[in-house]
């Protein structure tokens, strides 16, 4: 399971001038609503306006984070600190890029940062906790976890962090407490189960260790095919930004991907927005290229771009790629 880390938080402090206001306002509804191309528009329009304005860069920061473009995340929140660098926010932005990136001094140094300017920030504590346990300082991660916790008792992820140092220690009795903690706070937490799995594992319990991983599974599969059949019903009731939304919280749990993908392409060229289409056609075939329907759907979107030479070759292949039993028999499932 790779290892998450929260995201930082979506509203920066600062000054802001009254022009922009009403449109950062619309940009963190944009993103609210995991409408990314939206608040993207939004956010450069503001800074085309106000180039120096650190919340419009942290906003695009936190946009760039959501989509996975971390290396311009941390650009962004450079820019928010350059301009401000009282913004705690943005120190916190760019640990969690840098954290992502795996460059641990660096998020240590911002995760301090963070915390010189608001030791209140449980998330910091919580990073400079994760950064601590990746570096071999087990103690100081163990403490810092704890610490985050008295900020935040409700940060389920410290609990089962804490489950696994105490494990490493020998300290069982205490690790499965902190495991049950955790799920007791948050009953369907795949991830605590996960922990508690592999401290079963580790007393030799493997009853109780299978019956952990599981429940983990199941509860991950449950939750993506939710998002994936609640996606479905909106798409075909042509409730597209809706539908989006869960698309891509099925592409979370790495449910239906291609479909999710194809679905988004969809979606993307009903709304003329053809360039975005193009990009999640693509996505869908490197996961599944034998899916015959979705190079008809991408030739039309190469097509409506003037872009006639990649449209021809795009449904010469998905002509060959027809003729194949195997090819159709996939292409049955959409």
């Amino acid at each position: 399971m790779k290892e998450q880390h929260p995201t930082p938080p979506a509203t920066p402090l600062g000054t802001v001038p009254a022009a922009a206001r009403s449109k950062l306002g619309l940009a963190v509804t944009y993103i609210r609503s995991r409408r990314h191309a939206e608040a993207l528009e939004v956010l450069e329009a503001i800074l085309h306006d106000h180039p120096d304005l650190a919340a419009a860069h942290f906003l695009l920061g936190k946009v760039y984070a959501l989509t996975g473009r971390i290396e311009r995340c941390a650009e962004c929140f450079q820019a928010a600190l350059d301009s401000d660098p009282t913004l705690a926010a943005a120190h916190l932005g760019l640990a969690h890029a840098f954290l992502e990136q795996g460059r641990d001094g660096e998020a240590e140094r911002s995760c301090r940062a963070a915390l010189k300017l608001k030791p209140e920030l449980a998330l910091a504590q919580f990073m400079l906790a994760t950064i601590c346990e990746r570096r071999g300082r087990d103690d100081e991660a163990l403490e810092t976890y704890r610490q985050a916790l008295r900020l935040n008792p409700q940060l389920t992820a410290a609990h089962y962090k804490i489950s696994h140092l105490l494990l490493r220690k020998g300290r069982e009795e205490e690790a499965v407490a902190e495991c049950r903690q955790a799920l007791r706070l948050h009953p369907v937490n795949p991830a605590a189960r996960m922990a508690l799995g592999d401290l079963h594992q580790a007393r030799r319990e493997h009853a109780e260790a299978l019956a952990e991983y599981r429940a983990a599974s199941s509860l991950t599969l449950e939750q993506g095919l939710s998002h994936f059949k609640t996606a479905e019903l909106l798409f075909q009731q042509g409730k597209h930004e809706a539908a989006l939304a869960e698309y891509r919280q099925s592409l979370n749990h790495r449910t239906e991907a291609a479909t999710c993908h194809h679905r988004i392409g969809n979606i993307r060229f009903a709304q003329g927005r053809l360039q975005e289409a193009v990009a999640a056609f693509i996505q869908a075939l490197s996961l599944e290229p034998q899916r015959t329907s979705v190079y008809f759907d991408l030739q039309a979107a190469f097509q409506a771009l003037g872009r006639h030479v990649e449209a021809r070759e795009v449904h010469q292949h998905a002509v060959v790629l027809e003729t194949s039993p195997r090819a159709a028999a996939v292409d049955l499932d959409l």
